[in-house]
């Protein structure tokens, strides 16, 4: 089943269609505690520890390097290589009522550390660490692996929505 459909509607214009799915997770205390309890396991079991990412991000990405301005950036630094495995990357919202609410806007692991326990160690970190009230994350429809992620987490899939994309080519 294709989720990106791709229409053509002129020699040099290429439309994308692509569904993205809303997940929010509402955490509670207990899953502060349990997400902290795991996140810490994770971080004894391994050697591994969270840092501040803002280095890191700039450095692997310096076309986004100025997105580190504009939020919060954690990095996965693995025991075993003494190197960042993965960024996790936020921004925070306050609503009517004075309640936090976090916005996920960048989550990556590096390829050669996927399905180690990394990512949902960092994803827990957040969890366990941010005092919001709700935390928000946009997922494209087909990345299968970052939505079985989030749903394991407790998100749940609040809004399904489509995006059109265009891209002009130029002879």
């Amino acid at each position: 089943m294709a989720f990106c459909a791709r229409i053509r509607t002129c020699s040099n214009v290429v439309t994308r269609r692509h569904f993205s799915r809303s997940l929010s997770f509402i955490p509670t205390r207990w899953h502060r505690l349990l997400a902290f309890a795991r996140c810490y396991a994770t971080q004894f079991l391994t050697g591994s520890c969270v840092v501040d990412g803002d280095e890191y991000f700039a450095s692997t990405y310096p076309a986004k390097a100025n997105l580190v301005n504009h939020g919060i950036t954690f990095a996965w630094v693995c025991g075993q290589t003494s190197t960042a495995v993965g960024y996790i990357q936020l921004t925070h919202l306050v609503d009517d009522q004075e309640q936090l609410h976090v916005l996920i806007t960048g989550f990556g692991v590096e390829e050669a550390f996927r399905r180690r326990g990394f990512g949902r160690a960092m994803l827990l970190h957040v969890i366990a660490s941010v005092p919001a009230k709700e935390i928000w994350v946009e997922v494209q429809e087909d990345n299968r692996p970052a939505m079985k992620l989030y749903i394991e987490c407790g998100f749940v899939v609040r809004r399904k929505q489509e995006t059109l994309a265009r891209r002009i080519s130029f002879p």
